[in-house]
């Protein structure tokens, strides 16, 4: 019999600096390598007296500039696992058993036809986007975005995702280029490489 005890818990976002009494609750590493946050599992009853020092949209914006994606409603079936990195960043491994997808994800690895990756991007002009946004970048490929956050200068920074540059790309989005707006956007490096 299952139960929904999410009422129970609380998770707390800490930064590395941040340190936690021994009973403050369960914590867990957070991110890719190199991310020194960390988050803490509480059970809801507990107060430690900790207080996250980031809010949820800086929390967010150091999600993007680690290169982690958030799946969410808008999102949601949209991609396979390669296309949100997932290789790059240990998320998921093709030594061990079933996985949902399995033969799709395995097919792309071992074949290595992944079209599109997620990438990292920051708009030229003040913009507003949210996950599942699409559009087209100034060099002509369409993406769809992952997660954003609007920077302090009304600037956007996205992950989203897209054909890599210099790829060709397929006819079906050929087709569809000319009905989606277009976004100047510089592309900014993530942290980790992506497979050869």
């Amino acid at each position: 019999m299952c139960s929904d005890e999410t009422a129970r818990f609380r998770i707390v976002g800490l930064m590395p600096a941040e340190t936690t009494p021994p009973d403050a609750g369960q914590r867990y590493q957070y991110g890719s390598q190199g991310d020194e946050r960390a988050l803490l599992l509480q059970d809801s009853s507990h107060r430690s007296g900790i207080t996250p020092n980031l809010d949820r949209e800086h929390w967010r914006a150091q999600d993007i500039a680690a290169g982690l994606p958030q799946v969410s409603s808008a999102t949601s079936g949209q991609f396979v696992a390669q296309m949100l990195n997932l290789d790059c960043i240990d998320a998921i491994s093709f030594d061990k058993g079933c996985y949902t997808g399995q033969e799709i994800i395995a097919r792309a690895h071992y074949r290595g036809r992944v079209k599109r990756r997620m990438q990292r991007f920051v708009s030229a002009t003040p913009q507003t986007l949210a996950a599942g946004a699409s559009g087209r970048l100034s060099d002509g490929r369409n993406f769809r975005v992952v997660q954003a956050v609007v920077r302090e200068d009304g600037r956007c920074e996205f992950l989203a995702v897209a054909h890599l540059p210099g790829a060709a790309t397929d006819s079906e989005e050929g087709a569809s280029a000319g009905s989606e707006r277009m976004l100047p956007a510089e592309a900014l490096p993530l942290p980790y490489p992506f497979p050869e």
